[in-house]
């Protein structure tokens, strides 16, 4: 994605953690992902709405202007139905997402009490 991208994409494949066929859709008010790159106040911020009853995990890799190829960068899991937003505080020239996976519940350490 470049800064300005607002994309709907529908994924489709199991709720077990592998890899998801993505394709971009058509009508982004019907797809069950909304994506949107842009800067904003000298932010480079990044949304990711999720429309599915799934939790949904994926990896991200950004290219900045003073730097060649992508680099990974940290992204949370996006719960069923809800919006995460990633903020950067320097220019990024692409941002590009990959290994999207479903799951039923949150994956990761339970909670310490």
């Amino acid at each position: 994605m470049s800064p300005g991208d607002k994309i709907g994409v529908d994924l489709a494949g199991a709720v077990d953690g592998s890899t998801l066929s993505i394709t971009e859709s058509p009508d982004p008010k019907k797809a069950n992902l909304v994506l949107t790159f842009k800067q904003e106040k000298g932010m480079m911020l990044f949304t990711i709405q999720n429309r599915t009853k799934y939790w949904l995990a994926y990896e991200a890799g950004i290219k900045t202007p003073r730097r060649d190829g992508l680099y990974k960068t940290s992204v949370m899991p996006v719960g069923p139905g809800l919006s995460s937003f990633e903020s950067w505080p320097y220019p990024i020239d692409q941002l590009a997402l990959k290994n999207f996976t479903f799951s039923e519940k949150l994956k990761g350490k339970p909670a310490s009490k």
